[in-house]
């Protein structure tokens, strides 16, 4: 077995184990896997390149990102296209694959309007 194999495994028994980090979350109708992660510090974010502009300057921003596996996220989970997650509906601010078999999504709600 690679090291990339044992990586890739060792990941989906102690990350996206639901006894440990995982949590099951809706994204575009399906229940998926997800360990979450909340941006809190969003001046300082560094992927300001893609937020959409801000419905409400007073309301408070909130950047979700969610390490899942790559085959549990939908086609349409791309930079810029909306998302529900968690029956509301999201931006996605970016997309990484190629990270094994996970996925970085980075998706935002609270503030924003939508397209």
């Amino acid at each position: 077995m690679s090291f990339k194999e044992m990586l890739a495994r060792d990941s989906a028994a102690v990350f996206m184990n639901l006894a440990e980090f995982g949590e099951e979350h809706e994204l575009a109708g399906m229940t998926i896997t997800v360990v979450l992660e909340e941006v809190s510090d969003f001046d300082s974010y560094g992927n300001q390149s893609f937020i959409p502009p801000a419905a409400d300057p007073e309301l408070p921003r909130r950047i979700l990102v969610l390490h899942c596996l790559t085959s549990a996220v939908p086609t349409e989970a791309v930079q810029g296209g909306c998302v529900s997650f968690d029956g509301e509906p999201h931006v996605v601010i970016s997309r990484h694959d190629g990270l094994g078999d996970h996925t970085r999504l980075e998706i935002t709600r609270r503030g924003y309007r939508y397209a």
